[in-house]
């Protein structure tokens, strides 16, 4: 008799947690717009696309993570995409965002540029999101910061592309086309950033 009472009061439990884990979902979506769910859907599309161009850059620039004896691409993963642009990194010089690509683009830069490139970009993007993993209804994004990423990202693409003025590249990016290109990624995050510009202006 006891046991089955335990049993019992076990599953009533098990129930009520479950249906507070669902209220607490439901609860979330009432504090967020359409928009809200696009955004979000947007910022997880943009992580999928940086951590596959992470990947491919170590792939075809192994060199560049040699230069942290030491490192993963997993770690690098981590740092890149999990991270807050409140954490800065020694290695990076203490850089985020636009200051950071700058830095990489330079033909001298001696670190792991594909580290340096990707977290200038991922953190770049962050910020035109007011550094946000999520959205809702009393969050307010500024359409210039969307457009204004977009367009640094061309810049960058063609920087990269170019090499500077010495026509060298600064790292190996693939073939320039097909749907598994570096260019066709950036170019489909600058669609995203400039789609999400629209929308909330």
């Amino acid at each position: 008799m006891k046991k089955t009472f335990v049993l019992i009061t076990c599953i009533v439990l098990a129930s009520l947690l479950q249906a507070c884990a669902g209220l607490n979902t439901s609860i979330k979506k009432v504090g967020k717009s359409d928009i809200d769910l696009v955004t979000d859907i947007h910022i997880d599309t943009i992580e999928e696309y940086i951590a596959d161009l992470v990947v491919r850059l170590y792939e075809t620039n192994p060199a560049e993570l040699a230069k942290a004896p030491g490192i993963t691409v997993e770690h690098r993963l981590t740092q890149i995409i999990k991270h807050s642009t409140g954490v800065a990194y020694k290695e990076a010089h203490y850089l985020q965002g636009v200051a950071l690509l700058e830095s990489a683009m330079k033909k001298n830069y001696r670190n792991d540029r594909v580290f340096a490139l990707m977290l200038g970009i991922s953190s770049m993007l962050r910020l035109a999101y007011n550094d946000l993993s999520e959205t809702f209804m009393l969050d307010d994004l500024d359409p210039q910061k969307l457009y204004n990423s977009a367009r640094n990202l061309e810049r960058i693409l063609w920087r990269l592309r170019e090499g500077g003025s010495s026509g060298k590249a600064l790292l190996k990016l693939g073939p320039a086309r097909g749907e598994n290109s570096f260019d066709y990624t950036i170019i489909r995050i600058i669609g995203m950033q400039d789609m999400m510009a629209k929308v909330i202006a």
